[in-house]
């Protein structure tokens, strides 16, 4: 009777190993397969990267390419007084196929809110 008790507890044992196992290597499959899309997806954002440098040219201004201690030299602050909030809902016009001021296709349609002034001060403290 207790070998009997014995013989089924090892069963029981094989089979929750045996279950274990099939569970591991599912996880490994999907750690793999993940691990080749998301090297996918960072050789895609290095290409995208490299393209968009080329496209830009040499002349572009980037966070790298000038140094972290540099300190602004004028402060640019915008004048929001006809900002949406403060401006009648009646007065929004519709700017539609003015390709020559928006840059989009006749196809768009683009409503102008308001237009910021900007004042720019030299002095920055």
């Amino acid at each position: 009777m207790e070998e009997q008790l014995e013989v089924e507890t090892r069963r029981q044992v094989c089979v929750e190993l045996d279950r274990v196992l099939v569970e591991l290597m599912d996880c490994l499959e999907r750690l793999a397969t993940l691990r080749g899309r998301l090297s996918r997806e960072v050789s895609e954002g290095y290409f995208n990267m490299a393209k968009s440098r080329y496209s830009m040219g040499p002349l572009s201004v980037g966070q790298l390419q000038y140094d972290s201690v540099m300190a602004p030299t004028c402060l640019v602050e915008v004048d929001d007084e006809e900002a949406p909030g403060n401006q009648d809902p009646d007065e929004t016009t519709p700017a539609a196929n003015k390709t020559t001021e928006t840059g989009l296709a006749p196809s768009h349609t683009v409503f102008r809110v308001f237009r910021p002034t900007y004042s720019v001060r030299t002095d920055t403290k």
